[in-house]
């Protein structure tokens, strides 16, 4: 199949909600929106834990619809953005092990070293 997958960006229980009512196939938890939301620019001012709870929040969210549907196969998948992992190769280990454990299907994690240069 070629045709592409869109991605809409969700960050929190209602951004996504919102996208899975629409009928889209899977979501992105974007950092910038989780950042934004909280009132933050895009620069790593969220720390892991804010965004594990927030990968909780749109997890619930996604879960609520597709149980308001009755939906067998579960919620949409939703790829969170795993920024540059916050630290370390431990923590990226942990960054990938947290994000599943809150429902995330998958993880992005950028190729460069903290501080940042984007």
């Amino acid at each position: 199949i070629n045709t592409p997958l869109l991605l809409p960006c969700c960050y929190d229980g209602l951004s996504a909600r919102m996208i899975a009512r629409a009928g889209f196939e899977a979501t992105f938890m974007t950092g910038f929106g989780v950042s934004g939301v909280n009132g933050y620019p895009d620069t790593q001012l969220i720390s892991y834990n804010e965004m594990v709870s927030a990968a909780n929040t749109v997890a619930e969210g996604l879960s609520s619809v597709a149980n308001a549907n009755k939906e067998s196969s579960g919620p949409i998948p939703c790829i969170a953005d795993g920024d540059t992992g916050y630290g370390n190769a431990v923590n990226v280990k942990r960054t990938v092990f947290g994000y599943g454990r809150a429902g995330m299907a998958g993880i992005m994690i950028e190729d460069q070293v903290s501080p940042k240069r984007c």
